[in-house]
């Protein structure tokens, strides 16, 4: 038996494991009020174009990689006192602000929900029944309604936490990742006989660990009668994805790369010996197992077994037990 330089392989035939879905995927996000919004914090926020539309559920993938970056802003989450007209909003806890300019976005966090106060843009307008845009604990099935009022409009908004997943960036791939889904109206009104309707569907997307949406998504929809007339797909990133995507693995003591990747990743762990390597796709299945051995000093290739594009998770387990999970995005 000869030992290669970086790992050894012994191919065995694929072991269906009903458990090691429920443990390498089916963790559901939860977002607390440690995630909620705090002075303190800044992100580039990448601004995004032509994103693709996004479907609800458990374990989704939301690729937003080939959406067009259209510009970078620099957020800034500060202490209200420090913003234009703060006097407006006295049980502010966080403004928000791109490129210190107008719009101010006060926002009130607590231990049970997220609330908008109120702008600056650049004039004050006083939510005079702020809007709840997020609840503490939030998960999959989470939903609330809420009714708001400010100086220019009212209305009652839904939001539901209606799938979590992987989301795709422009600039790397997150896991665990929790969407919070709203509809609603922004125009309907008649124009010399005709009905014209615009609907807004909006996407935030929560990661525990960040205080501010990973991702978010606007689609934008005008009708005329009833027919479609105008259509926008808009939204933005934080610029965090692929350093938070870093500091993941290495907290497992593993990692790999390319991600997303075509045939054929890169893996280094922080304890050699031996590895069960076991492939699994998204609906739990094991499609592959082999036996390495890892030498920690270099990264060893592993070979991705033949899939579908989407998501595949490689599960590694060594002799003292101990197992890492750490999801790769197939692109072919």
């Amino acid at each position: 038996m000869t030992v290669q330089r970086c790992c050894m392989t012994i191919h065995r035939l694929p072991i269906l494991s009903a458990s090691f879905f429920a443990s390498a995927l089916a963790a559901q996000p939860v977002i607390i009020a440690a995630d909620a919004p705090a002075p303190g914090y800044s992100w580039t926020v990448l601004e995004l174009a032509n994103l693709p539309p996004l479907a609800a559920g458990a374990n989704a993938t939301w690729n937003l990689s080939s959406a067009t970056i259209t510009g970078t802003r620099q957020l800034q989450l500060a202490q209200p006192a420090t913003a234009p007209g703060a006097i407006n909003f006295p049980s502010a806890t966080v403004v928000a602000n791109a490129d210190g300019e107008t719009p101010y976005n006060f926002l009130k966090a607590t231990s049970s929900e997220l609330r908008t106060l109120g702008l600056m843009s650049p004039d004050a307008n006083v939510y005079s029944d702020p809007l709840i845009t997020m609840v503490f604990p939030c998960s999959l099935g989470t939903s609330w309604t809420d009714t708001y009022a400010n100086d220019t409009e009212q209305g009652t908004r839904t939001y539901t936490a209606d799938g979590y997943g992987t989301l795709l960036g422009p600039n790397g791939t997150l896991t665990n990742v929790l969407r919070v889904h709203s509809e609603y109206n922004t125009l309907d009104t008649v124009v010399n006989g005709v009905s014209y309707l615009g609907v807004m569907v909006e996407d935030a997307f929560w990661r525990s660990g960040t205080r501010w949406p990973v991702a978010t998504s606007f689609w934008f929809r005008v009708f005329a009668d009833g027919v479609i007339v105008q259509e926008q797909r808009v939204g933005s990133a934080l610029d965090v994805i692929s350093s938070v995507v870093e500091l993941s693995a290495s907290n497992t003591g593993a990692r790999a790369w390319p991600n997303p990747a075509r045939d054929r990743v890169q893996v280094q762990v922080d304890k050699g010996g031996w590895y069960e390597a076991n492939w699994s796709d998204a609906l739990g299945r094991t499609i592959a197992s082999e036996l390495r051995f890892f030498n920690p000093a270099e990264p060893c290739g592993i070979e991705i077994p033949a899939s579908p594009n989407g998501l595949l998770v490689l599960r590694l387990q060594g002799d003292s037990g101990r197992t890492t999970s750490l999801p790769i995005v197939v692109e072919r």
